[in-house]
């Protein structure tokens, strides 16, 4: 799960766990938190890096992705259009791609 530290995507990694899911965390922590993951493995990486998104995946062994990586402040992104588009699209994209390749 990408950006499993924040506030969505670490609510939705308790959930998972509470069903009996296995949860890996790849997090940068420009947002979230490492407490956030609450005992969740957590990779401390970037989403747009794409090897670091293969090592994470082959390393976890995982069959799905849930994508919490995101930007989302929207005065950032009229700052910054470019910076959000590689996170937000490119970054979306880098873990489905390099799971499935």
């Amino acid at each position: 799960m990408t950006g499993g530290a924040g506030y969505v995507g670490s609510h939705c990694a308790k959930a998972l766990r509470r069903a009996a899911h296995g949860v890996v965390i790849l997090d940068n922590l420009s947002a979230g938190h490492r407490e956030a993951a609450l005992g969740a493995p957590l990779i401390e990486g970037d989403v747009r890096d794409v090897d670091t998104v293969r090592r994470a995946l082959r390393d976890s062994g995982a069959t799905a992705v849930m994508h919490f990586a995101a930007f989302l402040d929207v005065a950032g992104s009229a700052r910054d259009p470019a910076g959000y588009y590689r996170n937000n699209v490119v970054g979306a994209l880098n873990a489905p791609t390099t799971l499935f390749r």
